[in-house]
């Protein structure tokens, strides 16, 4: 298993993992809006497995784990503040994948506003936990934000692709 963790914020309400090959000639707003502001644009790079929707419908920063394994694994303690789980993806790997805002798919990657996660080239079994550490006793500061040692607000699971296995190619990633 490998993991990094990374606080990562939108104003677009939409976070994504993304193959970076989408991003290639996106250098101003215009290009990126010509690409990535349509919901048909969004959706055939969902089919081709080069995009991955995380659509909270919210802004903010959150922190997230990026966990890939052959399969899903969550801790005891990740489980018992699980509050919900998305649909499943597909996305390629070419051997690095990107996970932001949407509005951070450029061709020159903003470290700040950016995780790369180095992979394997494969097709990965993506989904996504939203974890609900504010429940937990303890892990709320004063202030509202998390404590040291708090969980994750989200965790992606990027696991080795099983046949069993419904893949949605819906922009809402989240079951309702």
């Amino acid at each position: 298993m490998k993991e990094s963790k990374k606080v990562l914020d939108t104003r677009s309400g939409m976070w994504c993992i993304w193959n970076p090959k989408i991003a290639k000639g996106v250098n101003s707003y215009e290009d990126w809006e010509e690409n990535f502001y349509e919901d048909d644009s969004l959706l055939e790079l969902i089919k081709e497995k080069l995009f991955v929707p995380i659509n909270l419908q919210n802004n903010g920063a959150l922190e997230f784990i990026i966990r890939i394994a052959p399969q899903k694994i969550l801790s005891e303690r990740e489980a018992k503040y699980l509050l919900t789980t998305s649909n499943n993806y597909l996305i390629e790997s070419d051997g690095i994948l990107n996970v932001s805002g949407i509005e951070y798919i450029e061709e020159t990657i903003n470290e700040s506003h950016v995780a790369q996660v180095e992979t394997a080239k494969n097709i990965y079994l993506v989904s996504i936990d939203i974890i609900d550490w504010k429940k937990e006793p303890g892990m709320t500061k004063e202030d509202g934000s998390p404590a040291d040692g708090a969980l994750p607000d989200l965790i992606v699971h990027l696991n080795t692709l099983s046949n069993d296995v419904v893949i949605s190619h819906k922009i809402e990633t989240f079951k309702k």
